[in-house]
């Protein structure tokens, strides 16, 4: 969820829960809640026609971009058993 943060800079609902194939609206729901107690993401809503929420990173994780920056680098050069490629 934070890697597809890093990637769109602002994410509605519906967008990550189509990038995290295989999700639950209640497990998607609790993940982005907990990201946001941590201060991790930041929830921006909009009171318009239609209403709709964007989450995006906050200063405290864009300080982790490196770090996945790094892992994506690696999956480029394994497979997800672990094997060189």
């Amino acid at each position: 969820m934070l890697y597809e943060l890093c990637i769109h800079d602002t994410a509605r609902f519906g967008l990550l829960k189509r990038m995290l194939k295989g999700i639950t609206n209640a497990s998607l729901t609790k993940a982005l809640r907990e990201l946001e107690s941590d201060g991790l993401i930041k929830r921006e809503q909009f009171n318009e026609i239609p209403p709709h929420v964007e989450y995006s990173l906050t200063e405290k994780e864009n300080d982790l971009q490196p770090i996945f920056y790094e892992i994506m680098k690696w999956g480029f050069h394994y497979d997800s058993n672990g094997n060189a490629i």
